[in-house]
């Protein structure tokens, strides 16, 4: 991370905030067709768009790597190169991170941080509903319009994971896209949760935590990650 703008001053707290931003907030500019030869399978496309931002990746294979790109899709409507990237992973089922300039593939905890009311101390936790486990791919268009699912026919105890409006997966042919996608999501399942730790921190993206509070057991993913510093230390997940 570092430091992209100067920190911003509270005069009533007297106190600092700064913002810190990973190498992602590089590829957030204006989309320019990149230099290759079309048609080209959709993980060619990928490395030579990462190439083309001074990028490097890990990643050997995408779940739908082979898709092939006929003709670019992206000039001309206003896209960033950031989002190009993020329709690339969710064309893949999956959730991208960068590490220096290397680019790489999040994947689900399964070992579990366990967190109870020691750490907890009964304040500032919030769990909403169980999610899943997901067992139907949705995509639809604009607007919500026009949707498919896979696989096709489930009714009754539908548990949807819905991808709108994905610039990739618009096409005649975007039905092709949705068993690699099932196959990385099916099964899973989460509960929601809200919570503050005072102290702890060191959480990674998709980081499996299992919270013990009231008796109860909750098991879910660390989804989003926001770190303060202050007199002191204290991370909201």
């Amino acid at each position: 991370y570092y430091f992209k703008e100067n920190p911003t001053f509270n005069a009533d707290t007297k106190t600092y905030t700064y913002k810190l931003y990973d190498e992602f907030i590089k590829t957030m500019i204006d989309y320019v067709p990149i230099d290759i030869i079309y048609p080209c399978t959709l993980k060619a496309y990928f490395d030579t768009l990462l190439h083309s931002l001074n990028l490097t990746t890990n990643i050997v294979s995408l779940p739908n790597g082979d898709y092939e790109l006929v003709k670019d899709i992206y000039s001309g409507i206003n896209f960033t190169f950031r989002s190009v990237i993020e329709d690339i992973a969710q064309a893949n089922g999956i959730l991208l991170q960068i590490n220096g300039t290397q680019v790489e593939i999040c994947n689900l905890g399964t070992e579990a941080v366990k967190i109870n009311d020691d750490i907890l101390r009964n304040e500032n936790i919030d769990f909403g509903q169980h999610y899943g486990p997901i067992n139907t791919i949705v995509l639809s268009r604009a607007g919500g319009s026009d949707k498919i699912a896979y696989p096709a026919g489930i009714e009754e105890d539908r548990v949807s994971f819905t991808i709108t409006d994905n610039q990739l997966m618009n096409g005649n042919d975007r039905d092709v896209f949705l068993p690699a996608i099932y196959d990385k999501l099916n099964g899973v399942e989460y509960d929601i949760y809200d919570t503050e730790l005072i102290g702890y921190g060191g959480f990674k993206p998709l980081q499996k935590v299992e919270f013990e509070s009231d008796g109860k057991i909750y098991t879910s993913y660390v989804f989003n990650n926001q770190e303060k510093f202050t007199d002191g230390y204290a991370e909201s997940i």
